[in-house]
């Protein structure tokens, strides 16, 4: 199975979903064709649940009227 490479600048829902479709918990990072580094599924997982965090926070602070 071949799984496609990612750039440093894909986000994170688009690689989630390479994940999911290709059924991997790892997905390499290249760079002009060099390998850079390995992102896994706990990372995605983290960014996502960072990203959720955030706007409960900001909902918060708005029904709170700051």
């Amino acid at each position: 199975m071949s799984i496609p490479a990612n750039q440093p600048d894909d986000d994170h829902k688009s690689v989630m979903r390479l994940m999911a479709f290709k059924h991997v918990r790892h997905v390499p990072v290249v760079v002009g064709g060099e390998l850079k580094g390995m992102i896994s599924i706990g990372d995605i997982i983290g960014s996502q649940l960072d990203e959720t965090q955030l706007e409960v926070d900001v909902l918060r602070d708005y029904a709170r009227g700051h």
